[in-house]
């Protein structure tokens, strides 16, 4: 279409060329004559109509350009329907201006009509080759498009143009970029289509299965992001196979359900002899054993003799275990729980350190130091809660610096851990808990995660503040730790 149109629009100009070729013709001929005739000095009566003013008739190009401005009007509205209907009408008047169908190009690139845009772009470009803003446009409507190599020809254009603009040559190296990416992704989903046609060819995705298992599906592993996936660590399950054994059935048995029989040959059996079973005089070939039908009473009492010996086994079984009384639940009294009383004027920390003492010596035993950030916290989340208490009282009294370079480990989990583990027993045992904190406050991610912590542990971070002032530390260490934890108290 856009091929035609141009070659109508070219027969046009040279149709009007030719007009006024012609009418230059004419023009010249009749100045030749008038210069050769003599004059004629006769008065002539002009009639009195020919005196009258004729009115100027308006230019078809004026009148198109106050279309075209009040095109230009609803643009600045953003009125592109109506900025189209009259640049439509301008371009009706005097078609023959590139400034028409730029503009009401840029009003179908606005409305996302960029095969619009692009026909009015190659009309304009027909009628200037000089046009910047038809191969502008016209690149911006291949891009929307997906027609990036079409897109760097226009923008090619535009840069030989309009050399001394930098923003044009961003754009052309952009789309070089975009193109280069479009390859890249094109080439890859190229490889993995084949890989695939080939597993489906295979028969089973992944593996070169024979085709008895065409049936199997491969299920992948889930690929999620990092602020995704659990913190926890693995859980291993043991699966174990519970082998059972039945009461196997006897064999006589077997043979009697199936009217067999696998004992010795008997050659005196009638059965055993050759015998004629069709109207044709086919004879039975000899078998090495002879079928002796056996009658369904003789199966059943079998049967029924080989469960009872069965049952009768069990209930000796049952016999010798031992047996439970039973009770009934008038008779049984309900238990009283038993409160210890306290000894007057004991305070609860004591009692709360008393019973600490008691887990910790029931629990296993405090693992050693550790050497690293990592073994640290692959330690600390095995730990019981009274574990982890003896584990960082030892941490604190070694001095050591494993909590300073936790680094990227410290998660919200892990301080929360640590806050409560302060709390409940390093206050209880009046223990310093100012070495911690002040190593957690070094840490480049506390000023985070303080925003993220919970309710309680903001509680617990007020109570060892406290604490702290309590136990007289020092004042430059208390506004240390508080301006690391962005004052959550």
């Amino acid at each position: 279409e856009i091929k035609q149109s141009v070659e109508r629009n070219c027969d046009e100009l040279k149709l009007k060329m030719k007009e006024v070729l012609d009418f230059q013709r004419e023009m010249k001929q009749t100045e030749k004559k008038l210069k050769t005739e003599k004059a004629d000095n006769k008065d002539v009566d002009v009639p009195v109509r020919s005196q009258m003013k004729q009115e100027p008739q308006d230019d078809p190009h004026t009148m198109a350009n106050g279309m075209k401005e009040k095109g230009n009007g609803c643009v600045k509205l953003k009125d592109f329907e109506g900025a189209i209907f009259h640049y439509t009408a301008a371009i009706e008047t005097f078609p023959d201006d590139p400034i028409y169908y730029t503009n009401r190009a840029l009003c179908y690139l606005r409305l996302d009509r960029q095969n619009k845009c692009i026909e009015d772009c190659n009309i304009a470009i027909s009628l200037d080759r000089q046009c910047v803003k038809a191969f502008y446009r016209r690149m911006q409507a291949n891009e929307s498009l997906g027609n990036t190599e079409a897109a760097i020809k226009d923008c090619e254009d535009v840069v030989r143009l309009e050399p001394s603009t930098l923003s044009h040559r961003r754009e052309l190296d952009r789309l070089k970029n975009r193109l280069k990416n479009e390859k890249n992704i094109t080439a890859r989903n190229e490889i993995n289509n084949n890989r695939k046609r080939e597993e489906a060819t295979r028969g089973v995705p992944g593996k070169p299965w024979s085709r008895l298992d065409r049936e199997a599906r491969e299920v992948d592993f889930v690929d999620k992001k990092p602020h995704l996936r659990s913190k926890k660590p693995l859980k291993r399950v043991d699966v174990a196979e519970i082998i059972t054994q039945p009461e196997p059935i006897p064999d006589h048995i077997v043979d009697k359900l199936f009217n067999n029989f696998t004992g010795e040959y008997d050659a005196t059996s009638p059965s055993s002899s050759s015998a004629s079973v069709f109207d044709y005089g086919i004879p039975l070939l000899s078998l090495p054993f002879a079928p002796r039908p056996s009658t369904s009473q003789e199966v059943e009492d079998d049967v029924f003799e080989h469960l009872a010996k069965y049952n009768e086994k069990r209930t000796q079984e049952a016999a010798a275990a031992p047996k439970l009384e039973v009770v009934s639940k008038q008779e049984v009294a309900p238990k009283q729980e038993v409160v210890p009383k306290l000894p007057p004027k004991t305070k609860k920390v004591d009692i709360v350190a008393e019973s600490t003492d008691e887990k910790v010596e029931e629990h296993q035993r405090i693992p050693d130091l550790p050497s690293t950030n990592v073994q640290f916290c692959s330690t600390w989340k095995d730990l019981t809660e009274v574990t982890r208490c003896g584990y960082l009282e030892a941490i604190v009294a070694a001095n050591s610096s494993v909590i300073k370079t936790l680094g990227p480990l410290l998660e919200n989990t892990l301080l929360s851990e640590l806050l409560s583990t302060l709390g409940r027993h390093f206050i209880a045992k009046k223990l310093p808990v100012h070495n911690v904190l002040d190593a957690l406050a070094t840490n480049s991610e506390i000023g985070i995660l303080s925003c993220f912590m919970t309710t309680a542990d903001r509680k617990v971070f007020a109570q060892l503040m406290q604490y702290m002032g309590e136990m007289q530390v020092d004042n430059n260490v208390l506004s240390s730790i508080q301006r690391a934890f962005k004052e959550v108290v």
